[in-house]
């Protein structure tokens, strides 16, 4: 292992940084605006090869976009991959908050634009989109650790029926309640929730009933509160979401078409949180979505942890 190294500035204008952030996934589609922004935030640098970027057990407070060379990521001794040119690195452990055992080494001499998380957030409060098309891009790279994952795409083997369904409709206090627990909030993002659970409808399904079929558009996100659906896919995926799952969340936020037909096994309540207006809520409370954002990441590290050599 290479010593941890200070890693040394470069000169890259301002406006070849917006270039080569404009050839990063997802970012091509940002303004001239939006891409000055995120270069304005950016340090370029360079490390040597076998430095340490990121070192085992300190903070990781920053994302490195790579912009020639490659970086190594590991967790708890696996190896998360290998990130060239046009791929970033750092962000995911950042956003998350689970660094334990995460670090970053340099195989090559790599320069990066360095962007410090703090930057980030502040640029995703004000510039929405930037943070939509992130979670965009997170959300599709979920999807495809999960699709290469047959028969149970990384979900635990059973899902959780949870207590009986109740008879009678929810109030909003209950909406709240539920929906807090399926989003894993916290208790600091309340309000934010409650602005969306006024928006939700809810739904009662028995055995037999859809929520979707494959190919059917991400118009939804289908909050389970009690009940189990069957999920399977022609690649031959099959596995099951229960109580507390959200259903399609990764679709709908990739914006990428149902890859999964799902079907009610026990009876059903749920909240259907339509893909517009969930964003729409996320704009105007992007407490909320900052949350989302860290749960994606969160996702993406478990899931390239079944995946040793990364994606």
């Amino acid at each position: 292992m290479g010593d941890v190294s200070e890693l040394l500035p470069v000169e890259i204008g301002r406006v070849e940084r917006m270039v080569t952030l404009r050839g990063f996934p997802g970012w091509a589609e940002l303004s001239s605006s939006e891409l000055a922004t995120l270069a304005e935030i950016s340090r370029a640098c360079t490390a040597k090869a076998g430095s340490v970027v990121i070192p085992l057990g300190g903070p990781v407070d920053a994302s490195y976009s790579i912009v020639e060379g490659c970086l190594i990521a590991r967790r708890n001794g696996e190896s998360l991959g290998r990130y060239g040119p046009g791929t970033a690195v750092g962000g995911l452990a950042a956003f998350s908050k689970e660094t334990e055992g995460y670090e970053v080494i340099a195989e090559s001499d790599t320069t990066m634009l360095e962007m410090a998380v703090a930057d980030l957030e502040e640029v995703f409060e004000d510039r929405f989109r930037v943070l939509s098309l992130v979670m965009r891009e997170l959300s599709r790279q979920a999807l495809g650790l999960r699709r290469s994952l047959v028969p149970l795409a990384g979900y635990p083997p059973e899902a959780q029926t949870g207590a009986a369904c109740p008879a009678r409709s929810l109030d909003l206090v209950e909406r709240i309640f539920y929906l807090r627990k399926n989003l894993e909030m916290s208790e600091d993002v309340i309000d934010s929730v409650a602005v969306l659970a006024k928006s939700a409808k809810e739904v009662r399904l028995g055995p037999g009933e859809w929520l979707w079929r494959v190919g059917d558009k991400p118009d939804h996100v289908f909050a389970l509160l009690c009940g189990r659906v069957v999920c399977s896919s022609p690649e031959g995926h099959l596995f099951e979401l229960g109580a507390g799952d959200l259903a399609g969340t990764l679709d709908a936020t990739a914006d990428v078409p149902r890859w999964y037909a799902c079907q009610v096994v026990d009876g059903v309540v749920g909240l259907i949180l339509p893909t517009g207006v969930m964003m729409d809520v996320l704009e105007d409370h992007t407490d909320l979505a900052l949350k989302l954002l860290s749960g994606f990441s969160r996702q993406v590290l478990r899931l390239l942890a079944l995946h040793p050599r990364g994606s």
